[in-house]
């Protein structure tokens, strides 16, 4: 995260020292974004996928949880880049979401702690484990390609240092708000450039589904 931050030239720079050392800190599941949904079928389609790869996520914190003897998987923040990312998983049938920036459930494992809120939100939070959705190219992924966004240059200053600037510092946040992990969800076929840039840099393995 701090490597990442500080390829910024205008970046106040910052050193992260932390006294945890977790194997496999980042995790990647990626899922088809080619897929289309079949009628009312919610078991088809890139919206199911996607909750299909959160759920694999939650699989894996379950799993870590109960090698590392713990009785339950702690606060879990599911963060997207967009208020509307919560709603598409509730679409999916694997989750419940009625209220934006509160509780989510997934239907396999109703007992987890699940909050879910978009990045912008989650700035000085912390959670057990963080799972990131919406990483892919294009519009309305992360980073933001909407140009001239009014709502965006009312809550950001604008930075063109380089590239996406102030998404770089946003992404940022949302891989610095996990005590243990971070979980990425990503379509194969269009990965946000964060993530391949992640993935060149640090040789990051990543899961199929």
């Amino acid at each position: 995260a701090g490597n990442f931050i500080q390829k910024n030239p205008s970046q106040i720079e910052k050193q992260l020292i932390s006294p945890k050392k977790i194997d496999d800190s980042v995790i990647i599941y990626t899922y088809d974004s080619t897929y289309k949904q079949s009628g009312e079928d919610r078991r088809s389609g890139v919206l199911y996928a996607t909750a299909n790869a959160v759920e694999t996520a939650l699989n894996q914190i379950m799993e870590y949880s109960r090698q590392a003897g713990k009785k339950d998987a702690g606060s879990i923040l599911l963060l997207g880049r967009y208020g509307f990312d919560g709603d598409y998983l509730e679409r999916s049938g694997l989750f419940e979401y009625k209220t934006r920036g509160s509780k989510i459930k997934s239907v396999k494992y109703p007992q987890l702690d699940i909050t879910f809120m978009t990045v912008h939100m989650s700035k000085g939070l912390g959670y057990d484990n963080v799972i990131l959705i919406n990483m892919f190219e294009g519009k309305f992924g992360f980073p933001c390609q909407i140009e001239d966004d009014p709502i965006m240059k009312l809550v950001m200053h604008e930075d063109r240092s380089m590239p996406f600037a102030e998404e770089r510092r946003l992404f940022y946040v949302a891989m610095t708000r996990t005590k243990n992990r971070v979980y990425i969800a990503t379509p194969k076929h269009k990965p946000s450039r964060f993530l391949v840039e992640l993935i060149k840099d640090y040789n990051l393995s990543h899961d199929e589904g």
